[in-house]
C-alpha cells in the first residue's frame, strides 16, 4: 500500500511541477506526501527483514487461522482427532452418538480404513479392494445409512464399482469430503463448545496460541 501510494504521489508531483512550477504549494505537499509514504515503505520492509516483525505481520494477517487454531477450530485439527487420537476419538464418537451422527461417524473411518488398506496391503493377493469397497457402498450408501450424500454421489460411486477403469481406492473421495464437512459444521463445533470437547482440547493441546519471542 505505501509504495503504491509512494508512487501516485511521486507522478503527481512531477505533473503538478510541469504544470504550476517546483515553489507551487500543490507541488509542495504532493513531494512532501512521496517522502512520507517512502520513509514509511521503508520502515515497514526494516520490519518484516526482522524475525520478530515476521512473526509479527503473520500473525496480524493471519489473526483469525490462529483464533480458530488456537481454539482447535480447524478442520485439519477434526481430521488430526480422527486418525491420530484414540482418546479423542472415543470422545467424538460418543458425542457423534448423542447427535445422531455415529453413522457418518462410522462411514468416514471405514473409508479411511479401506484407503489405507488399499496403500498397505497393494501387493497383497487376499485383499481385493473392489470387493471390500462393494461391502462399504452396501452398508452405508445404498441402504442410504449416510443420509448427506446425494443421489448423483451415489450413482457414480455406483458406476465406478461397476468399472474395472476406476481405482477403488479413490471411488468414494467425494462422498467422504461431504461426510467429513457434515461432521466439521454439524457435530465438531459443538463437540468443541461441549463440557467434554472443551476439556479434550484443554488437555490435548492447551488453549493459547505460541508466543512471539522476544
Amino acid at each position: 500500500m505505501y509504495k503504491e501510494a509512494m508512487a501516485f504521489c511521486r507522478v503527481t508531483e512531477v505533473a503538478r511541477r510541469k504544470e504550476l512550477g517546483a515553489e507551487h504549494t500543490l507541488t509542495k505537499d504532493a513531494h512532501d506526501d512521496a517522502v512520507r509514504f517512502a520513509c514509511k515503505w521503508e520502515s515497514l520492509q526494516m520490519f518484516l527483514e526482522d524475525s520478530v516483525g515476521q512473526q509479527l505481520e503473520d500473525r496480524r494477517t493471519n489473526a483469525a487461522y490462529y483464533a480458530d487454531a488456537a481454539l482447535g477450530r480447524l478442520p485439519e485439527q477434526l481430521t488430526a482427532l480422527l486418525v491420530s487420537d484414540l482418546a479423542g476419538l472415543a470422545l467424538f464418537s460418543s458425542f457423534c452418538e448423542q447427535r445422531m451422527h455415529g453413522t457418518n461417524l462410522a462411514f468416514w473411518l471405514a473409508v479411511e480404513r479401506f484407503k489405507t488398506s488399499c496403500h498397505d496391503r497393494a501387493n497383497d493377493p487376499t485383499f481385493h479392494p473392489r470387493a471390500e469397497a462393494k461391502d462399504i457402498f452396501k452398508a452405508f450408501l445404498k441402504t442410504q445409512q449416510v443420509k448427506c450424500t446425494t443421489v448423483a454421489i451415489r450413482n457414480r460411486i455406483r458406476a465406478s464399482l461397476r468399472s474395472d477403469r476406476a481405482d477403488p481406492a479413490d471411488v468414494f473421495e467425494s462422498a467422504q469430503t461431504v461426510v467429513f464437512n457434515t461432521l466439521y459444521s454439524s457435530v465438531y463445533l459443538l463437540f468443541l463448545d461441549s463440557p467434554e470437547g472443551s476439556r479434550w482440547h484443554t488437555d490435548a493441546h492447551g488453549a493459547t496460541p505460541p508466543s512471539i519471542p522476544s
